[in-house]
């Protein structure tokens, strides 16, 4: 067992830690889909671990337990560290999958061990900046996503990440809805900078702090940009509603909890136009622009299947044990869990759905 790292990794040994509990996948089952996404996900994480000399056998299973192969990676320029990863569904011949994918990619969140580190803080510090799109990573993952799109068809495509990652798959889900092609996207713990107000304990204050920035925010969009590049934005990606999935202990991914029920009550007071000028122009990036920067709020999307952990943490005490929970409410394990306790919301322009 130690030969095989089992003991010495067991956070990536699928094993140990893997959903071993989906004997067989129902496709059509919303959990066991994000659950085999999920593992897919991990698995690109090991294969960058692998590559680093330790046993190559941590990997595989991460994927081959659910019929698929690895087809290709994506390597960093840089440093040659693997950010993503293609699968293709290999199930039995005896067996008809309608509503498996055919192909998914899949982008690995950021690795705080091995070499890979610091390039992966850089595009981490590109996210805070609003300018991912301008990364090597984020180009080398849309040549490659348009490229497969063009040749078997967006339908035949799932696309799919944990933060640093889940920020590549959405700019490109993004980008090719811009195209008129809808890849259905699963994105775990996307990062989404919570403002000043976020931090406020009381949600009446918060929702005025809220309202108020928002209404400068648009005012300043509208000066700058014009009401049209406003509504062009959302209306180039009305067909697209990626899964987003969130812990709401998460601080990197919460915003979008708030963000969605904002918009809601903007909805209701008939305000939602000055809601999406404001979401499109954070402050940050209006900053940011000042400056020539080419920042953009990549993390803004009109829709979404919103997947929400509404499991309570242990209350921690002490550094460790915080430190524990955090990492927990942020990793990807969770959203294999058999105990998931998840909250669906479909999110699009207008009212709100329960599912």
């Amino acid at each position: 067992m130690a030969s095989n790292g089992e003991i010495k990794f067991p956070s990536e040994t699928f094993s140990t830690s893997g959903p071993q509990h989906l004997i067989g996948v129902d496709w059509v089952d919303t959990c066991h889909r994000i659950s085999v996404v999920a593992s897919l996900v991990k698995g690109v994480s090991v294969l960058e671990g692998d590559r680093h000399g330790r046993s190559p056998t941590l990997a595989p299973p991460w994927w081959n337990s659910f019929h698929f192969q690895l087809i290709d990676k994506l390597e960093d320029e840089e440093d040659q560290s693997i950010f993503g990863a293609i699968y293709e569904f290999k199930p039995p011949e005896s067996n008809h999958y309608n509503s498996a994918p055919k192909y998914v990619v899949c982008f690995r969140g950021t690795r705080l061990r091995g070499k890979t580190w610091y390039k992966d803080l850089k595009v981490d510090i590109r996210i805070f900046l609003g300018t991912p799109h301008e990364s090597s990573r984020f180009k080398q993952a849309m040549e490659y996503v348009k490229n497969k799109v063009n040749s078997v068809g967006a339908e035949n495509i799932w696309l799919a990440g944990h933060c640093l990652g889940a920020a590549i798959a959405m700019l490109v889900g993004k980008e090719m809805a811009k195209e008129n092609h809808f890849v259905e996207t699963f994105l775990f713990n996307p990062p989404n900078i919570p403002g000043p107000s976020e931090w406020l304990e009381n949600p009446d204050v918060q929702y005025v702090v809220r309202f108020t920035s928002i209404v400068i925010k648009a005012g300043l969009a509208f000066t700058l940009k014009g009401l049209q590049a406003q509504d062009d934005q959302f209306e180039a990606l009305s067909g697209w509603t990626p899964f987003l999935f969130v812990n709401k202990a998460d601080r990197t991914c919460s915003k979008y909890i708030l963000d969605f029920k904002f918009e809601e009550k903007m909805e209701e007071f008939g305000l939602g136009k000055v809601w999406s000028f404001g979401l499109l122009n954070p402050m940050k990036n209006l900053f940011f622009q000042a400056l020539k920067m080419d920042s953009k709020p990549f993390h803004v999307i009109p829709s979404a299947y919103l997947n929400i952990n509404s499991r309570d943490l242990k209350k921690a005490h002490g550094i460790r044990q915080r430190w524990s929970s955090l990492k927990e409410a942020h990793g990807i394990q969770q959203w294999w869990s058999s105990d998931l306790e998840c909250q669906t919301l479909l999110y699009q322009f207008g009212p709100k759905t329960t599912i």
